[in-house]
């Protein structure tokens, strides 16, 4: 898994880093270190080579847009819409957008490098100050630097060569910045920039680093040429960031509509919050790491981890010798209603695929449905090894014999506000002995004082509701969060915040969905599941994710039950996310 570490942590981890390559004198080897590592990423994007590894997190864009072969496949990185690929880096255009600080100094360096091995290299520097030491080596290394006065526009077009790159002839007259000697940078009077932005073949963001957010705004630029990164499909260019989108806050993930979006984020020393969460997983791309040597020096403890389609497939069980479908778990599922009959359906159908591409390995041994009326009938149409039972029989004391040996639970998707099916909802979350997943129309239902209350049977609190998973989408967080009383975060602004919250409040494993999947345990770890595509954003996504998560809960507990122990609440949530991943993976190539 990787950790996931706030900005301030970085900052703590690189400062003896720093303070050594400055008694050393070389203070910027860490910043060459971290171009070179962006080099190599920039010259293998934009000849479309295969990529270093596989990004620690894929581009959530549809599967059909990704060439690489699928999902975090390792083989290419996610294409520009329009962008044709050069055979080579010698002759590529490459404007760099280049910051006053630490940042920016990091892209210079990357343009010296670039610059070095072929490439055209254009810095625009959009501040009155830049790192001196970064600008002087990219214009030893044959990069243009062209600076704003005083941070002022530059409409227009003029290049210390213009005349071997023909870059963008905006005006009728077109000029030629004379050679400057030693000055540094060259100033020019008149350069359009959305003109140079769209001719380029690689566009790098290197304005703002992990301590800035609030977006980039650029002084004296239009209104149009701020949102270069937001109108993308005007550019043929690759969008690649340093370190991260300039202005997103890389502890919250949360970003304003300047914050440029990146095809490719790469980021150095380790992984920061926000490029994982919230709209950071929409603003980054694919985010490759290049490793700093920083784990040494990062702060021990609890940090939220982002789990891989590698690590989730690893936590499906293997049926062994000697088990029964008893052992290997039982899923009960109370979903679906007359109005919502589809529910019941998506739910079990991908409860029961589980598994199902690896021999089996994961998938439960029985799935027992309690439908009402045409609900069950069409899950034992669609799966006829299901097992139904009549709703209305969880009312009673005395549940139907394949009702108890359910392992977990998933109740609430489709069932609608009816009594008939709100009640026995209630029934399974007050009776159940077992992890049950309360999803969709269930969490209305959910009442934490009234369950443990109509417990009446002397358990600790902490022992009731561990057993219990909330899987709201942001609408249905919030709504909880206000019915019960809970002070949060805004989920959509600090997912990871915000789930924490309301877990710690309700003491039960909270999954909040999104374009990145966060689950908080109580007391426990934060988990993250950053591999669902776009096109999971549509009606059943949901109730197929319920299946999924209920699945592996009702198999883990029963291989729990036989060796005699309790899943604990940390365990759930790391299943949880597994569980969200592996639905990411499955159902965006399905779609």
């Amino acid at each position: 898994m990787h950790l996931l570490f706030t900005p301030d942590q970085i900052r703590a981890a690189e400062a003896p880093m720093l303070a050594a390559c400055e008694a050393a004198g070389d203070p910027d080897r860490l910043m060459r270190q971290a171009a070179h590592g962006l080099v190599v990423h920039i010259a293998r994007a934009v000849t479309r080579r295969p990529a270093l590894g596989e990004p620690i997190v894929p581009a959530p864009t549809s599967v059909a847009e990704i060439y690489s072969g699928g999902i975090g496949a390792g083989t290419g990185y996610s294409p520009a819409a329009g962008y044709s690929p050069v055979s080579s880096l010698r002759g590529a255009l490459i404007v760099g957008l280049i910051g006053p600080g630490n940042n920016g100094g990091d892209g210079l360096y990357a343009l010296a490098g670039l610059a070095r091995r072929g490439a055209l290299c254009v810095a625009v520097m959009v501040a009155d100050r830049w790192h001196e030491r970064a600008a002087a080596a990219a214009r030893d290394a044959g990069v243009e630097l062209l600076v704003t006065q005083a941070g002022g526009p530059l409409p227009g077009t003029v290049f210390e060569r213009a005349s071997r790159w023909q870059l963008c002839a905006a005006t009728a007259q077109e000029q030629v910045v004379p050679q400057a000697g030693g000055q540094l940078p060259v100033t020019v009077e008149e350069l359009d920039v959305w003109a140079l932005l769209r001719k380029a073949d690689v566009i790098v963001d290197a304005v703002l680093g992990i301590g800035a957010q609030g977006g980039m705004w650029i002084p004296g630029w239009d209104e149009e040429t701020q949102k270069w990164a937001v109108v993308g499909d005007e550019l043929k260019a690759l969008v690649i960031a340093v370190d991260c989108p300039s202005g997103l806050n890389t502890l919250t993930g949360s970003a304003d509509e300047l914050v440029p979006s990146a095809h490719l984020t790469v980021t150095f020393g380790a992984l920061k919050r926000g490029l994982v969460v919230g709209a950071g997983r929409e603003k980054t791309g694919d985010v490759y790491l290049v490793e700093m040597g920083l784990k040494t020096w990062l702060a021990a403890g609890p940090m939220p981890r982002l789990v891989t389609p590698q690590e989730a497939d690893a936590l499906l069980l293997a049926p062994r010798a000697g088990d029964h479908k008893y052992s290997r778990g039982v899923l009960g599922v109370l979903a679906g209603s007359p109005a919502y009959p589809g529910g019941a359906v998506l739910c079990s159908t991908a409860a029961a695929a589980v598994g199902q591409h690896d021999a089996g390995r994961g998938g439960v041994g029985m799935l027992v449905t309690a439908g009402r009326g045409e609900t069950g009938a069409s899950v034992v149409q669609a799966l006829p090894e299901v097992v139904n039972v009549d709703r209305a029989e969880l009312l009673s004391s005395a549940w139907p014999a394949a009702a108890q040996k359910a392992t977990a639970w998933v109740v609430g998707p489709g069932i609608g506000t009816e009594p008939e099916d709100c009640e026995p909802a209630v029934a399974v979350m007050k009776n159940s002995q077992c992890p049950v997943v309360v999803d969709a129309s269930a969490l209305s239902l959910w009442e934490p004082e009234s369950l443990l209350a109509s417990r009446g049977d002397g358990t600790p609190i902490k022992a009731v509701y561990r057993d219990y998973v909330l899987t709201p989408h942001a609408g249905e967080f919030a709504a909880l969060a206000q019915r019960l009383g809970v002070p949060t975060w805004d989920p959509l602004q600090d997912p990871l915040e915000a789930a924490y919250d309301l877990a710690s409040a309700v003491n039960a494993v909270v999954l909040l969905k999104g374009s990145a999947t966060v689950v908080a345990a109580p007391d426990g770890p934060v988990f993250v599941a950053a591999s669902a595509a776009p096109t999971l954003a549509r009606a059943g996504s949901g109730d197929k994710l319920a299946g999924v998560v209920g699945a592996m809960l009702a198999t883990h507990a029963a291989r729990a039950l036989s060796s005699g122990i309790e899943l604990s609440q940390d365990r759930i949530a790391e299943l949880c996310a597994a569980a969200a991943v592996l639905h990411g993976v499955t159902y965006s190539i399905d779609s």
